[in-house]
């Protein structure tokens, strides 16, 4: 078995209430060369924020996405920490990356982190009523 790790993040919509709408999954491994990561975001979030920042950032959601990542993990290769929870802890906003957890994957030639981040992004950010099934095709990205 292969131990992966999964994050969503979420867009809150109003910062008073637990009501979320998931936008990307981000999956990591630790490997001998050091965290792996992956992660699965929508084309278009179907989001339009009052908000002048969030907005903008909803307008370019994979340069976002990608740059936050990319700055978790080097945060995490710093600290020697795990790269979800330098994630969780970079989140700011109404955009918030969900505690971490643990995946246990039978150990397969043909799982790889980008299967890994689609399966979950399906299975989350798809079902979710704010897509109503039409997520469509996440974007995929790998880090190292």
């Amino acid at each position: 078995m292969s131990i992966f790790r999964a994050s969503e993040m979420r867009y809150y919509p109003d910062l008073r209430k637990d009501d979320f709408i998931p936008l990307a999954v981000v999956v990591s491994k630790k490997t001998a060369d050091g965290p792996r990561v992956a992660y699965a975001c929508v084309r278009d979030p179907k989001v339009r924020a009052d908000d002048l920042i969030i907005d903008a950032i909803m307008r370019n959601w994979f340069t976002y996405v990608g740059e936050t990542v990319t700055a978790a993990l080097s945060e995490a290769e710093t600290r020697g920490a795990d790269v979800l929870e330098a994630l969780r802890v970079k989140s700011r906003l109404s955009i918030r990356a969900s505690a971490p957890e643990d995946l246990s994957i039978r150990d397969d030639p043909d799982v790889d982190l980008h299967r890994i981040a689609k399966a979950r992004f399906d299975a989350t950010v798809g079902k979710h009523p704010h897509f109503a099934g039409s997520a469509g095709e996440p974007l995929l990205a790998t880090m190292r």
